[in-house]
């Protein structure tokens, strides 16, 4: 509360007391036209969103997945993908040459 009173006695030894009533006048209206402006862009952000939900739902079909559904590997996939990504490593260690071994 102390720190109220000290800007105001500031602001009445700055402005004067014919100025400061009036700039609070120009601070309140300006402060409302900024919160119109703000109202209205949340207002427009709100309705794009909306409008994006509804045309994904309308473009996109639910897609619901049973538990066992997601639990059960995949009988298409191919376990040789990995298998490759080994093979590339083995060949790799040879391009870098041959390497020493320890003998005991």
């Amino acid at each position: 509360m102390g720190e109220i009173v000290i800007i105001l006695l500031v602001g009445l030894v700055i402005f004067g007391p014919e100025k400061l009533p009036e700039l609070a006048r120009s601070a309140g209206r300006g402060l409302a036209a900024f919160q119109q402006t703000f109202e209205g862009i949340q207002e427009e952000i709100d309705q794009g969103m909306k409008e994006a939900r509804d045309a994904a739902e309308v473009d996109m079909p639910s897609m619901n997945v049973s538990d066992s559904q997601k639990s059960q590997p995949d009988p298409d996939s191919d376990d040789e993908s990995q298998d490759e990504g080994d093979e590339n490593e083995h060949e790799s260690d040879r391009e870098d040459g041959p390497r020493e071994t320890e003998s005991g």
